[in-house]
């Protein structure tokens, strides 16, 4: 397979490139470092997905241009929610309401048995770690062993660049590599310190766009407590396990607001979140 030359991709992330194809599709073409495990990982979450009627992305079809591997996918016609909200801004407000809709109907429903088990992965990641000292590794494997088992949809990466609105308003989500099943309270607190950490990183956007990316976290947050108040202790309580969490997938791309947050006996981590769940 071949593409044109001088194409620009359509989209970009840490890990591939996405270029428009003809026919509605579009190819996911990894960098050369990432490893075929990854990407049939990436190919089997999709599947399962797909099959459980998750998302109208359907599974990819593996290729190769050149020395890098990429993944053929039908084209999600639409747009993001992060290119809709920049667009109109005053819809801050809708766009919080379907968002966090969007959220909590995913965590209603079951994990196909394929996908990985999150407080295992945690677990994995926490002993593995090269950035914590035995005394914090000690207080997250305590707080861990503390939270519960669930076996519903965690997506794990649920942002505003994940979700594309077509002209019938419909949305689908796309991005399942990270997937997992588990409490889906710590994918609520995941999603809220993705979005809040970007917003305090001035070397991603500009400072308009950091204001309304973090009024649409605390936006988000307080709308998906106010809907599900019985989780809002234990959002709390995965805080510290997901800011680790995050810290352990961005090394080098996050703000000083998360390594406060990891410690749950430090006075930022109650300071921080204090506003959000009074």
């Amino acid at each position: 397979m071949m593409l044109e030359k001088n194409s620009n991709p359509i989209a970009f992330g840490n890990t591939c490139e996405v270029f428009s194809l003809p026919e509605d599709k579009v190819i996911k073409l990894f960098h050369p470092q990432i490893n075929q495990r990854h990407i049939d990982h990436e190919s089997h979450m999709v599947k399962q997905a797909f099959q459980a009627g998750l998302t109208h992305l359907e599974p990819g079809v593996e290729c190769q241009i050149g020395e890098r591997q990429g993944l053929i996918y039908n084209q999600i016609k639409g747009e993001t929610m992060a290119v809709m909200l920049r667009k109109k801004p005053w819809l801050l407000r809708p766009y919080i309401k379907l968002f966090t809709r969007c959220h909590i109907a995913l965590h209603r429903r079951q994990a196909p048995r394929g996908f990985p088990h999150l407080k295992e992965e945690l677990k994995k990641k926490i002993e593995q770690s090269d950035i914590l000292t035995g005394e914090l590794r000690a207080k997250l494997m305590i707080r861990l062993r503390e939270m519960g088992t669930d076996s519903r949809v965690c997506h794990a990466d649920f942002h505003l660049d994940n979700l594309i609105i077509n002209k019938h308003k419909q949305v689908t989500l796309i991005d399942w590599a990270g997937s997992m099943q588990g409490d889906v309270d710590a994918d609520v607190a995941l999603c809220w310190l993705r979005m809040t950490n970007i917003s305090n990183d001035v070397t991603t956007c500009s400072n308009i766009e950091r204001w309304i990316l973090r009024k649409f976290a605390q936006g988000y947050l307080r709308r998906y407590l106010k809907l599900r108040p019985e989780c809002r202790q234990n959002v709390l309580r995965w805080m510290p396990l997901m800011a680790f969490w995050l810290i352990s997938k961005n090394h080098h791309h996050h703000s000083d607001f998360l390594p406060n947050l990891i410690d749950p006996d430090q006075q930022q981590y109650n300071k921080a979140l204090m506003g959000l769940f009074a």
